[in-house]
């Protein structure tokens, strides 16, 4: 009896470790109350601390601006839950670098916005004549118009996003949905996340992308 109570003992403490592990491996992204560890490049839009929340408001006659991590991350999963005004244009650079005379970023941005949500755009990325954009990187950008994915964003609703990137290979999910699901060779060091503004006129102008809960783990 004494053996069988000592063996249900070990069995329960390491399921209960492994448990925690899985919930402490994530590290907040965002403290919710400052900007410590942020800095912004591109455009001067205007982000503030809401509510433990991060606020982008567009801003006339600026290009994008992008609120972007200090740190550096390379293979790593990312969630985070955004809500963005209609018609306003947002998206989440990964792997990003400054680029240009005001500090725009380079990349790969997961899109924030319409049915295009979670597919991956080359940001200021080119081909090889050093001229070309390469524009979408996702490959299956053409199911955008196929449900489940043509529904899964929700305008003026809080949206869940995941991104997973390891190596070459990308995967993403909003709101539970997986968009997109591919290998790309180029940009495969270690660089920054960047929350954008897009550059906006006429009545986009004023309206905000909200985040919360953003967590972020290595892989």
């Amino acid at each position: 009896m004494f053996k069988y109570l000592f063996l249900m003992f070990v069995v329960v403490s390491a399921q209960s470790f492994c448990s925690e592990k899985s919930q402490t491996d994530w590290v907040k992204l965002f403290n919710e109350t400052s900007f410590e560890g942020w800095q912004e490049y591109g455009g001067k839009h205007e982000f503030k601390v809401v509510e433990g929340m991060i606020v982008g408001t567009a801003v006339a006659k600026e290009p994008n601006g992008f609120l972007t991590t200090k740190a550096t991350y390379k293979d790593f999963e990312l969630k985070f839950e955004v809500k963005v005004d209609y018609s306003l244009n947002s998206g989440c650079q990964i792997r990003s670098v400054p680029y240009g005379p005001i500090g725009h970023l380079k990349g790969p941005q997961v899109e924030i916005s319409s049915a295009k949500s979670g597919f991956i755009y080359g940001e200021h990325m080119t081909k090889e004549d050093g001229k070309t954009r390469m524009g979408w990187l996702s490959p299956d950008i053409d199911s955008e118009k196929v449900e489940p994915k043509k529904s899964a964003f929700k305008h003026d609703q809080w949206n869940s996003f995941r991104i997973l990137v390891k190596g070459g290979h990308y995967q993403t999910f909003v709101n539970g949905i997986k968009m997109t699901d591919f290998h790309f060779d180029k940009m495969m060091e270690a660089a920054h996340i960047g929350l954008q503004v897009h550059r906006s006129k006429g009545k986009v102008v004023g309206k905000s992308v909200r985040w919360k809960n953003l967590f972020i783990r290595s892989l």
